[in-house]
């Protein structure tokens, strides 16, 4: 998260005539304390230096903070480590870095480090679907409801294993046009026919315009209970955390629903992301007075991603522990069977 704070003059002064200076402060995103002690680490990209990187690493002081200058002819990236925190900008976060014009005149940065508080088991499984085949998960019928049961990791029945409706989910498409390529439509059925013979899969005119054409696509994601439902997280993502969300679901601002619409063509296709999550809260019970009395909690990381094909994948995190909030992961702890599909190699917290 970037933001302001005073920087004195004389060293923006410095940065314009000997570098490009880094004026970082290291704040606790949970209490607000400044960080003393964290080693902050700034790496400019300078083709032109024998060295070509020049990393240089500091520590925060009383006051959090911890300054910088170089040459960064090509950008900087910045990383900030610091026991009992979540890594900033390290291996299994994405890197934070700025360009060389964001550098031109010096930068200041406010950078809010998670603490490691309770990490827990829980439920955890990726459901890819195009890099991880062994993981994927076919939305099992279109236009109709149907729903996922996140402690069985599986579709409810009739479609699956799952015993418990956390989230339902309804997938619908509507074909627009075939692609437009130079290549002609006939050359296109014929190389795609080809493929499907040689998978041993049945090749259909349908088939044809999932792999051919362009589409328009509806997902809707709704909850079977009372004031069961999700909150979207934008602000309080931070892809340059090893943590990515906040520790706890919030108590409240759960809404029944949400809805993807989506093209599979021009500038707008597929405008889905990685740097967004959810807190789901499910499996509510209420009490005699329409409070509240019992829930569960999950978060998703990224957006839901669905492919014209019903192809759908997302990440999650499932606490069973009923009225338990906390979502903080202790990736040696996944309460999946180790042969569970999609649930190897989980590394994010």
């Amino acid at each position: 998260m970037r933001t302001s704070f005073y920087i004195p003059l004389c060293f923006l002064l410095a940065s314009s005539l000997f570098g490009q200076a880094i004026l970082v402060k290291v704040v606790d995103d949970v209490t607000g304390s400044l960080v003393e002690g964290a080693e902050v680490t700034a790496i400019y990209d300078n083709p032109a230096s024998p060295k070509r990187y020049d990393e240089q690493i500091k520590q925060t002081d009383e006051e959090g903070e911890v300054r910088f200058n170089g040459i960064g002819t090509l950008g900087a990236s910045l990383r900030v480590n610091r026991n009992g925190y979540y890594g900033f900008g390290v291996t299994n976060a994405e890197h934070f870095r700025y360009s060389s014009k964001e550098l031109k005149g010096g930068v200041e940065e406010i950078i809010n480090l998670r603490p490691v508080i309770e990490p827990i088991a829980l439920y955890a499984k990726r459901t890819e679907s195009k890099t991880y085949q062994s993981g994927r998960v076919p939305v099992p019928v279109v236009n109709d409801w149907c729903g996922y049961d996140l402690g069985m990791g599986d579709w409810v029945a009739p479609h699956g294993n799952g015993k418990v409706a956390d989230f339902l989910l309804r997938f619908d498409r509507e074909f627009v046009r075939f692609e437009k390529k130079r290549t002609p439509l006939d050359v296109r059925r014929k190389a795609i026919r080809g493929k499907y013979e040689r998978l041993g899969k049945e090749f259909t005119e349908e088939v044809f315009k999932l792999e051919a054409g362009d589409w328009d696509i509806r997902l809707e994601i709704a909850f079977p209970g009372e004031k069961e439902g999700l909150i979207r997280v934008e602000d309080k993502f931070n892809p340059h955390s090893v943590l990515r969300m906040p520790h706890l679901a919030p108590e409240k601002g759960y809404a029944p629903d949400y809805t993807y619409s989506l093209k599979t063509y021009g500038e707008s296709a597929w405008n889905q992301t990685d740097d967004v999550g959810f807190f789901l809260r499910t499996r509510v019970v209420l009490d005699e007075d329409g409070e509240i009395e019992s829930a569960n909690y999950a978060k998703v990381y990224g957006d839901f991603k669905i492919e014209q094909d019903g192809d759908l994948s997302f990440w999650y995190y499932f606490n069973p522990e009923v009225n338990d909030r906390n979502l903080e992961f202790d990736p040696d702890q996944n309460l999946f069977p180790e042969d569970t599909l999609g649930t190897s190699s989980f590394y994010l917290p």
